[in-house]
Order: structure tokens, then sequence, then C-alpha cells
């Protein structure tokens, strides 16, 4: 399937994220964004890590994370914490030809496909590190969050290929329900959990890679241009950063309280802040040019 996708389009977008020598111009603000979204046929993977095994795949100063990056010629954004929830979501996308080699196997595979099995490497070797005083193999847990209209690749027909993963690998591999959707999913989202040996549960891995890659969801070009709210409720979120933006309730806390007359219940405080995060491309439209717009909105706000 791979190789029916279009080459010149889909592989010179992705080379220009890398600085080049031979006196080509600066990219522009459009290009970058471009660069830097999900295509509709990318290939893209949101794997959950636990937050205290994040360091493992940023680093010192993000240097792991930049490394994976080059190495395997994907995108990895990391999601900061959400408040109440004891996982990161790793998003990593890239162009869907199959330019890199599985250390694994030797196939072919995508460049989001190759950075996934690197990031989940790196955290199984974080989570080896903490037992390393175990005696008995002990059982791992992967979970990854797939949108709904892409989760049917991986359950099958009748749920005929998940039992058949099920059957061939002994692995336990669950589609859990809404209610168990962690604070960091988004409501469109379902949640896939494989739990096994570590042999075992990499090679489901694998399998259901593979099926995510030939099957991409028909919403993933939205993941990163649209704000969208967490099924927590405790804020906003622009999934174009991977940052939240909490909830005005949220920052304001006790202050944020009013009677029906408009006097605040407390007296002690004065005035409460709001902190928005935008994105790149986009703040122009918020500051203007030589800074008019935001000159115009401090005046007519009095702030």
């Amino acid at each position: 399937m791979a190789g029916q996708r279009n080459n010149f389009g889909k592989r010179m977008q992705s080379e220009s994220d890398y600085p080049r020598n031979d006196g080509s111009k600066r990219r522009t603000p459009t290009d970058e964004k471009e660069s830097n979204s999900i295509g509709p046929e990318d290939t893209v993977f949101r794997y959950l890590c636990p937050t205290g095994k994040i360091g493992s795949i940023i680093g010192v100063g993000g240097d792991i994370a930049k490394q994976l990056r080059t190495e395997t010629n994907s995108k990895i954004r990391i999601s900061e914490t959400i408040p109440g929830c004891e996982e990161r979501v790793v998003t990593i996308y890239s162009a869907s030809e199959e330019t890199n080699v599985c250390e694994d196997t030797g196939d072919l595979i995508s460049p989001a496909q190759d950075a996934l099995f690197k990031v989940h490497d790196r955290v199984l070797a974080e989570e080896l590190r903490m037992e390393e005083d175990l005696e008995d193999p002990q059982q791992i847990t992967v979970r990854m969050l797939v949108p709904s209209d892409q989760i049917g690749c991986v359950i099958g027909k009748g749920g005929q290929v998940i039992q058949n993963l099920r059957s061939e690998t002994g692995a336990q591999i669950r589609v859990l329900s809404s209610e168990h959707l962690p604070p960091c999913a988004l409501n469109s989202d379902e949640l896939l959990q494989i739990t096994g040996e570590r042999a075992v549960v990499k090679k489901v891995l694998y399998q259901v890679a593979a099926r995510l890659h030939d099957n991409p969801s028909r919403s993933q070009h939205q993941l990163l241009s649209s704000p969208s709210i967490y099924r927590s409720g405790a804020g906003l979120v622009n999934s174009h950063a991977g940052t939240q933006v909490m909830g005005v309730t949220s920052l304001m806390g006790p202050y944020g309280s009013y009677k029906s007359d408009g006097r605040s219940r407390s007296t002690s405080v004065k005035e409460f802040a709001v902190r928005l995060v935008c994105p790149t491309e986009n703040v122009g439209a918020v500051i203007g040019k030589g800074g008019g717009i935001i000159k115009q909105l401090r005046q007519e706000s009095g702030l």
C-alpha cells in the first residue's frame, strides 16, 4: 500500500525539516506549518508513556528526542503533563513510504514505525533498569490511543484479527471501554492495551503498527491543526503544540467566583491572570503588523 503513495510530494516535504548546506533560501512559516502537519496518508502513532519514564525518551535538554527524530527521519511530539493523568502522549508521525530498515527483522518500514519501536525500546530499558533486582520475567503493558475510525483494522470483522493475534502470541490484547480512557485522550479515541512478556508484547506491537500503517485514520490530519478538549474537562488543549491550555476556572482557583451582583467574594484579590498557548505560525494574527493588533487589544481592554 505504501508503494502507491505520492513520493514526490510527501518525501520533499519530509526532507525539508533538515538543514541544507547548498545555499537554498530559508523556509517560510507556511513551509514550516506544512512540514509539521499530519497528512491524510501519513503514518501516525500515539504511544502512552508513564510520566515517570518520560525522561528516557526526552533526555537532558531534549537530546534523546532530537536524536530519535534524526535517526528515524520522523516527527515526535511529547505532550505536557495533564493534571490527574499518569501518562503522557507521544505522537509519532511521518510520511508513509517504507524507507527505514527494521533492526530486528530487516524489513522495510516507515520512519514512524521505526521511531515507535525505538521509543518503546527506550521505555522498556528504563523499566528494566527500575526492576533490575527482580529475578522472574516481568510482564509489561503497552498502551496506545487509536482513533475510533481506525481501531477496526486491529479488531477485524467479528473480532477475528484481534483474536488471531491473541492466539498466535499469547498476549492479552484489549480495546478498553470508554470509562478507562485516560484524561489525555480525546473523545474520539479508543484505548488499545497489550500485556504480556517483553518479547511477546514487542511482536504484537510490530503487527499492530503494520495494520495502523496500512489503514490511516480519516481524521488524523486534524490532530495537530485544531484545538481539542480532553475527556477530563480539565482544560483546553492546543493539539498542534501538544501542550495544555488550562481552563479559566483552573487558573483562577479560589479567586474566580463572583456573586450575581458582580462583586468578588474575596476582597483581598483584585485581579487574576490567564495564560494561553498559541502555535508559532498563528501568533502573528494576535500581534499584528508592527504590534498593531495587540496594541489595539490593550487599549480596548484597558490592560
